[in-house]
């Protein structure tokens, strides 16, 4: 058995990527980053020590059975997948200013199709780690409750397609949990997002979120409030 800690993420854009892999490569980790584009192409510069970027289209299976094979070739399993894949659109999204094709199913293939596919294809690799942990990343803009809260800050946002997306992502994110209780997986959502000190436009991760982010990885104790854990 490898005894390398091995971490797989995937990026589409919303730039957490990197830090979350810096952020493991700084605890013992060697990380695989997968993304595509543009997104490919600027990060490929920041290739450093135990982190490594490799192209692959989220939304394609081919991309993705390849990257497993490169995985189990060179590691023969997979201890964290954080599913970090997004894209998002639409501010002020109503209803009839849809776009079916450009901005429902084009986000749905990357925020939770390519997320199904890449969890159902890697499974048999996180089985054979004794520290398996997968981490979808979520957004309070798919908590259905906090959504119907005028009060809430992002609940005027109208992002159709992301919000919808993110919800049926949480509910994903339950349901693999509970059909994965009986292994050694643990399965949870995690939103790095905070208003005060961590923006979408920056993509500053606070101190806050990291120590978080390590607890849920068993790195640390407590899971603080940032996650929705599901434990077995």
């Amino acid at each position: 058995m490898n005894t390398d800690k091995i971490a797989l993420i995937t990026e589409a854009g919303n730039g957490f990527g990197h830090k979350f892999a810096t952020l493991l490569e700084n605890h013992g980790f060697s990380v695989i980053i997968a993304t595509k584009g543009e997104v490919y192409h600027t990060r490929q510069t920041l290739t450093q020590g135990n982190i490594e970027i490799l192209k692959t289209d989220l939304t394609q299976r081919r991309d993705i059975t390849q990257l497993h094979d490169y995985i189990k070739k060179r590691y023969d399993k997979l201890d964290v997948l954080i599913n970090n894949g997004e894209i998002a659109n639409g501010f002020g999204q109503k209803i009839d200013q849809l776009r079916m094709e450009e901005d429902v199913k084009s986000l749905y293939e990357v925020n939770l199709f390519s997320i199904l596919e890449i969890t159902k294809t890697m499974l048999p690799l996180l089985k054979k780690s004794d520290m398996g942990k997968i981490i979808n990343i979520s957004s309070a803009l798919g908590d259905i409750n906090k959504m119907k809260d005028d009060g809430f800050h992002y609940a005027n946002y109208q992002m159709t397609a992301y919000a919808t997306a993110k919800a049926a992502l949480e509910m994903f994110t339950v349901l693999l949990s509970r059909e994965l209780r009986t292994t050694k997986i643990q399965v949870n959502s995690f939103d790095p997002i905070r208003l005060k000190n961590c923006t979408h436009n920056d993509v500053a991760i606070c101190n806050q979120v990291e120590k978080e982010l390590l607890e849920l990885l068993d790195i640390g104790k407590v899971v603080g409030p940032a996650a929705l854990s599901f434990f077995k």
